[in-house]
C-alpha cells in the first residue's frame, strides 16, 4: 500500500493501492455501514450484478462517473461473517469498467480466503 489504512465511515477502513482501493467494514452492521457510504455518494441506485462464488450478497457494480475527470471503476462487494469487503479497480483509459471484472473477482477470492 502507498499509505497506511485510514478510517472511513462507521467501523470501516480504506487502503489505496495505486489503481485500486480496498475498503473493509467490520462489525454486525458492516453491510449497513457500506450501504450508508453508497447513499452518501449517491451511488445506491446504481445497477448491481450478482457475483457467484463469493457469498450470497456479493455483487459487482460499475457507477457512472460524475464528471469528465473521473474514470471508469469496477466495484466488487462481498460479505464474510461480520465483515463487508469492497474492492474497486480503475479501468484503463478508454476501457469500460466491466472489462475489469476478472481482476477484482480473482483478488476478492484471495482476500476472503485470508480473513479470519
Amino acid at each position: 500500500p502507498y499509505v497506511d489504512p485510514e478510517p472511513v465511515g462507521q467501523g470501516g477502513w480504506i487502503c489505496n493501492i495505486g489503481v485500486g482501493e480496498l475498503k473493509l467494514y467490520s462489525g454486525p452492521k458492516s453491510w449497513e455501514a457500506w450501504e450508508s457510504t453508497l447513499k452518501g455518494f449517491k451511488k445506491d441506485k446504481e445497477p448491481q450484478t450478482a457475483a457467484s462464488g463469493l457469498g450470497e450478497r456479493a455483487y459487482f457494480f460499475y457507477p457512472k462517473p460524475d464528471n469528465k475527470y473521473q474514470g471508469n471503476v469496477a466495484f466488487l462487494v462481498a460479505k464474510s461473517r461480520d465483515r463487508t469487503v469492497v474492492l474497486s479497480l480503475d479501468a484503463p483509459e478508454g476501457k469500460p469498467a466491466e472489462s475489469m471484472r476478472p481482476a477484482p473477482e480473482s483478488l476478492m477470492k484471495k482476500i476472503l480466503a485470508r480473513l479470519p
